[in-house]
């Protein structure tokens, strides 16, 4: 089950870019990730649909 986990993680790692943040201050980065998950929730899906993979 774990190396599921790490595998859905990498895959959405490349497929949204997530890189880490751009700054450390909390008030930038949460928005960041949150904003990089939110991408990934829609992308997913459809990259799944059309039969795309990421780069």
């Amino acid at each position: 089950m774990r190396w599921r986990i790490e595998l859905a993680f990498k895959r959405l790692k490349s497929l949204i870019g997530l890189r880490a943040p751009p700054a450390k201050d909390p008030r930038i980065a949460k928005p960041w990730i949150l904003a990089h998950f939110l991408i990934a929730l829609v992308t997913e899906p459809l990259s799944q649909e059309l039969g795309v993979s990421p780069p």
